[in-house]
This record gives C-alpha cells, sequence and structure tokens, in this order.
C-alpha cells in the first residue's frame, strides 16, 4: 500500500517488485540475482502517482551501483536513467545489495 517514503522519494510511495527480488528478499541473501526489479510508484503530497522509480539488476555484481539500471521520473523532471546512477547509488548503496526496499512489503 502506499505509506510515507523513509528516504528522498517524498510524500507517500507504493513499491512493487517482481518474482526474482521477491524471492531474494523472503529468502534474505546477501546478494540479488540478475533480473531482479522494483517498481515504486511516488505519490508526493497527493493522491495521485505523479512519478515512478525504477531499479533493475543487470548483472551479478552489483559493481559499485554500475551493475543496477536506474531510473527515476518525478512529475516533469527526470533524475536517472542510465547504469551506475550517482544520485540512486549514494543512497542505495546502504541496502542490501543496493535495495532499500522494506520486507515484508508495506
Amino acid at each position: 500500500g502506499v505509506h510515507p517514503s523513509s528516504g528522498p522519494h517524498g510524500g507517500g510511495v507504493r513499491t512493487f517488485v517482481n518474482d526474482v527480488l521477491l524471492a531474494s528478499l523472503a529468502a534474505g541473501s546477501p546478494s540479488h540475482p540478475v533480473g531482479a526489479a522494483a517498481i515504486k510508484e511516488l505519490y508526493g503530497d497527493g493522491g495521485s502517482v505523479i512519478g515512478w522509480a525504477v531499479e533493475v539488476k543487470l548483472q551479478a555484481d552489483s559493481a559499485g551501483g554500475d551493475g543496477w539500471y536506474w531510473y527515476e521520473l518525478f512529475g516533469t523532471d527526470l533524475y536517472a536513467d542510465g547504469t551506475g546512477e550517482g544520485i540512486c547509488t549514494g543512497c542505495h548503496g546502504g541496502g542490501n545489495d543496493y535495495v532499500l526496499t522494506p520486507f515484508p512489503l508495506q
């Protein structure tokens, strides 16, 4: 469900993970497999989706975040669209293999 963001995404967020990431999170894996993906709907301070944040693991070695694809659009502002995006890896580097999503999902 929609809940307050604990990070820089601001306002309310709702996170979805694919089956690959779900299984890895449920197992408590220290590293997530290639193909692990999460999408976060960004609501800001209202009740409508106004953006998205996406992460997809592209290679087995996270390589300091370069092994992940990052995308974030908030309103009309594109903040990330590529691998190793510093605006993303700076925060996500503190997560479990670059995933900060609390588990179980809220």
